[in-house]
């Protein structure tokens, strides 16, 4: 390929200075020399060059940036005319286009008859000679397509090799030097789904891999090229028996980066960010926590990036960005340690978009475009970039203020919004788009950052963009109608950028596999890491792997417990509460038992019925929002006509265990009646689907809306999403948000008038439901009584869908499987229908004693606000209570070891670790709530409902299974 011009000059004018200054020559004789070599020399080549056919498929992006006026600078910084800038005019084309033979015997010619003497025609050849591995690395054979689709992923890795992460495919690797296919390294590793969502490669050259719901694994780098790829495998607990040691606390990582300050491996996950600081020498690495306990906005961390003296930029899913600096205690610390040490960060401060009703009005302006975050980078220069679903921002003051640009369908989403603006404000707004365009659309998905300084973004229908801050330039690749090497056009869902040596960039494809894209724009030599200067990076030394999490200090949970004292006298002082939790990916469709326990509305399970499920009390039903704007009723009929919810099975009878099991009475009949084929097939792929592609795609609607009546007590509320057939056609797009609306007082619990007015509510809690193929619950701590509406936003994709909206009591063991009900409150459960006042509410948060369902009370351990507040620091404090657990589980006398079991228990029900918790209390003699409903079967006369408890209480007490001891 032939790039544009001065691709590697940095590369050139470092060695040739170099070879000048040891020959004695000084800096002004060097400038001449190369202005006459360049003028005189590699001109007739660089003409011969442009004729290739490479270079006439960049003749169009070439002559469009030349036509347009010059504008003004997209970062409004002065350009720095240094050294390098001045000589870049007399070898920008020595360093762009590819030498060939003839080009180097005319490279030493000139250089004998500039200097005229031997010495000089000798060190000349010497420096085309350490110049050939740069220029032979643009003329590489093309990158093979690769065996993995749906790729989320990409790093370089130790030797030059590249490393891809893919959903449902693994992990691959290719090294060219070595093999000329892709090989794949995913075969006998136990990462569920073959999901690897994270891949990078740390300053030692281990490679580390996040899953879907398994933690992270890290690949030692062998020596023998014959041995298999080892993969160890860090979790939340160690567990000799799978070969796991403790890391991270999350299950579902997000992304992977390596800190080129101090080397260590930030992890972003489900449960905030886990670092881990790689040991000096002898020393044994240690693992260090991130999270709400910590002051981060929420757990759901989507990326982090690094910029100058050590900054740390968090980017959650959902509630904008964190930012910290290091202590200065850390860093005085590193300096005196010969350089090294790692950096610790104290307080966060969080940056939130003020676009919370909907996206801006205007196609570029101040601030955050949006809270909902995909990606975030830094560059050389200390500019931070952010990707979010309402187009790209950047701030060049250390996230203090932003300016953000929104891409060209900005004024149709305008138009589709509830309360839409005026068509003279869009025509207005319009004037403000730069003369240099927009980007190609508003959902950004990725980032990436040329040597040269451009910025790469991807997007998820409209490939990717090339964003040149200092003009402003932006070059589109749907309108260019870019091609590949392979003939083919680019894929249009760009999930991952990787930056090429050649100067190029590996585009990471969802569902095309991995694309290369060939220079478009100016490129230097890759720089130094960002913030090097500050403490250099650990050596690359022995590599060995990871050391495991130990045991917390006693100072660390103190400080825990101080600040959950504060949150709870917060949360006692703020009715009603609603706490978000740590997303589960764990479970997926295996609920029974665990989810739903009180009450389960399975969408669509029983098309076009769906299916109550439950012990407790019956909900209120979905309905779709049947006003999304006035202008709607003018342009489309369907809400006008009263257009509500769909109920769809997409399969009937399966094994895949993302889908939702059904429950055993339910299955039972199915058998019995001859409509099941087999008892194997227990799952069914159903849900509710808002009719959204029957609306345009740049509309804010419709969504689904739900209102739900919680009784007195303490829920825990889940939803359940899976995107069935995400692996094809536009139901990749989709991306959603979940909301927790509060009504105003003297509100309808029930009916059409209360969803009518729900887009006014007050908006309690947030959650983001984004690449969830393999399925993902979404709990909320909530303390009834209380009327809610949880809102399900479409966010500009197809269709929303969800599966199942669930709520238990938050209790590992609740009734009626732990003990049986009082007789008198089977009789009616009319009192779970009154909604007490702020006053009542107050007193009952000062209480030790909640309801607990069916006219019970039981007296906590705490107060119901410091429940609360433990649920919200839930992913920190259980993961170090269960660690200790394993520690102290030696000392302790039997009976002390039976008592800490059932604790233990209870810390891994609240971190979705189900399966061992059911374990130890079916050690302990108790019955499961998974256990009585894996055993129910159909009486052949009642319903299959297991609503108010019927079937559960019947199949209790025949089998004298309660336990009332407990």
């Amino acid at each position: 390929m032939v790039p544009y011009p001065h691709q590697s000059y940095r590369a050139v004018c470092f060695r040739l200075r170099s070879l000048y200054a040891a020959l004695g020559i000084g800096n002004v004789q060097c400038r001449k020399r190369l202005s006459f070599l360049s003028r005189n020399g590699l001109r007739p080549f660089w003409r011969r060059t442009q004729r290739s056919p490479t270079a006439q498929y960049y003749s169009a992006v070439t002559t469009a940036r030349s036509s347009r006026p010059k504008p003004a600078s997209l970062l409004a910084a002065p350009r720095r005319r240094s050294a390098a800038r001045r000589l870049a005019a007399c070898v920008r084309v020595a360093a762009a286009f590819r030498l060939t033979a003839i080009g180097v015997a005319a490279f030493a010619a000139f250089t004998v008859c500039l200097c005229r003497t031997a010495l000089v025609f000798i060190a000349a050849a010497a420096a085309v000679v350490s110049l050939v591995p740069a220029f032979a690395s643009a003329r590489s054979r093309p990158i093979p397509p690769s065996p993995a689709k749906f790729v989320t992923s990409a790093c370089r890795g130790p030797n030059g090799g590249i490393w891809l992460a893919s959903e449902g495919d693994g992990v691959f690797h290719y090294n060219p030097k070595a093999s000329s296919a892709w090989q794949n390294l995913s075969i006998g590793t136990p990462v569920n789904h073959n999901a690897a969502y994270a891949i990078t490669c740390d300053t030692r050259g281990r490679i580390w891999v996040g899953s879907l719901n398994e933690g992270v694994f890290v690949l030692l780098p062998s020596r023998d090229q014959g041995q298999p790829a080892r993969w160890r495998r860090y979790g939340l607990l160690a567990d000799p028996s799978q070969d796991e040691l403790a890391g991270p606390i999350g299950e579902h990582v997000y992304s992977i980066r390596v800190d080129p300050v101090d080397g260590s491996v930030w992890i972003c996950t489900n449960s905030g960010i886990s670092r881990y600081e790689p040991g000096r020498g002898k020393a044994r690495g240690r693992w260090v926590y991130y999270d709400v306990a910590n002051g981060l906005p929420s757990d759901d961390v989507q990326c982090v990036a690094f910029g100058l003296h050590g900054c740390a930029y968090i980017a959650t899913t959902c509630c904008g960005i964190a930012i910290s600096r290091p202590t200065r205690t850390s860093l005085r610390a590193g300096r005196k340690n010969d350089g090294h040490g790692p950096l610790h960060y104290g307080r966060w401060r969080a940056v939130k978009s003020r676009f919370t009703q909907g996206p801006p009005l205007t196609p570029t302006g101040r601030g955050l475009p949006s809270n909902l975050i995909n990606a975030i980078i830094t560059t050389r220069t200390g500019v931070i970039w952010v990707a979010t679903d309402e187009g790209i921002a950047w701030s060049t003051d250390h996230g203090r203020r932003w300016r953000f640009l929104r891409g060209a369908n900005w004024a149709a989403k305008d138009a589709g919004l509830v309360h839409p603006a005026s068509a003279a404000f869009i025509l207005n707004a319009g004037r403000l788009v730069p003369k240099t365009g927009t980007l190609s659309s508003d959902y950004c998905t990725c980032l990436a950052a040329a040597p040269g300084g451009d910025i790469y973004i991807g997007h998820r229908k409209t490939g990717v963009d090339i964003l040149n801050p200092a003009t402003g330039a932006i070059w589109r690749s749907d309108q260019a109608g870019t091609t590949t090497d392979r003939g083919h056009l680019l894929h249009q869902f760009i999930d991952a950028i990787l930056m090429l040596r050649s100067g190029g960039a590996l585009l990471g494809c969802y569902g095309g596999g991995v694309e290369e894209l060939p220079a478009l724009s100016r490129q230097s030599a890759p720089s130094k890491p960002q913030g090097a200067g500050l403490i250099p990076a650990m050596s690359a030394g022995a590599a060995r792997l990871p050391a495991g999490a130990g045991a917390v200090a006693h100072a660390a949970m103190e400080l825990l417990r101080r600040r959950l004292a504060r949150k709870a006298k917060l949360f006692a002082l703020r009715p009603p509460i609603i706490v978000p939790l740590d997303t589960d990916w764990r479970t997926e469709g295996n609920w029974l038992g665990r989810y739903g326990t009180y009450f389960a509305d399975l969408g669509a399970m029983r098309s076009p019925k769906d299916i109550d499920w439950g012990a407790g009390w019956r909900g209120n039903g979905q309905f779709i929002g049947p006003r999304i704007g006035s202008h709607v009723t003018r342009q489309l009929p369907l809400i006008a006509q009263g257009d509500i919810i769909r109920r769809w099975i997409e399969t009937l009878y399966t094994a895949d265990r993302r889908m939702l099991e059904m429950p055993k009475p339910y299955l039972d009949k199915c058998w019995l009646t001859g409509l099941a084929p087999t008892r194997a097939l227990f799952r069914r792929g159903a849900e509710w689907d808002d009719h959204g592609e029957a609306y345009p795609a740049y509309w804010q609607g419709p969504g689904i809306y739900c209102p739900l009546h919680l009784p007195p007590g303490l829920f825990r509320l889940a939803i359940y999403s899976v995107n069935m057939d995400g692996h094809s056609g536009p139901m990749r797009y989709r991306d959603y948000t979940c909301d927790i609306l509060y009504p105003p007082q003297n509100t309808p619990n029930t009916g059409y008038f209360a969803v009518r007015a729900a887009p006014r509510w007050r908006v309690l809690a947030t959650r983001r439901i984004c690449d969830f193929w393999g399925g993902v619950w979404t709990p909320f701590l909530v303390r009834g009584p209380v009327t809610i509406c949880i809102h399900f936003g479409r966010n500009y994709s197809l269709n929303t869908m969800v599966s199942a909206v669930t709520f238990s009591l938050y209790a590992a063991l609740p009734m009626p499987y732990s003990r049986e009900p009082p007789p008198a409150a089977l009789a009616a459960h009319q009192y779970q229908m009154s909604v007490p006042g702020p006053r009542r509410i107050a007193e009952m948060a000062r209480k030790c004693e909640v309801p607990l369902g069916f006219g019970a009370v039981e007296r906590l351990p705490a107060t119901p606000a410091a429940v609360e507040a433990g649920a919200l620091f839930g992913g920190a404090i259980d993961a170090m209570r269960l660690r200790n657990c394993a520690v102290a589980a030696g000392r302790l006398s039997a009976k002390a070891r039976r008592a800490m079991e059932l604790r233990k228990a209870g810390w891994l029900w609240q971190t979705h670790r189900f399966r061992a918790a059911e374990r130890l209390e079916r050690q302990a003699g108790l019955v499961t709530p998974r256990q009585v409903e894996l055993r129910l079967k159909w009486n052949e006369v009642d319903s299959t409902s297991g609503t108010d408890g019927a079937l559960v209480r019947a199949y209790m007490a025949g089998h004298h299974l309660w336990n009332n001891k407990h």
